[in-house]
């Protein structure tokens, strides 16, 4: 699931970065951690699904 290859690779920094923001967004919009952790991980996971 995971590019070990190239593990600091523009495209992984840039699915990262993404990823951080989309956690800021979903904490800033539903004010609730454990909300923003699960849409996080789901977004994650399919971000970096191959």
């Amino acid at each position: 699931m995971f590019n070990t290859h190239y593990p600091l690779s523009p495209s992984k920094i840039f699915l990262l970065s993404l990823t951080v923001i989309v956690f800021g967004l979903f904490v800033y919009l539903s004010g609730s951690f454990a909300t923003a952790t699960v849409f996080s991980i789901l977004y994650a996971f399919f971000a970096v699904a191959d």
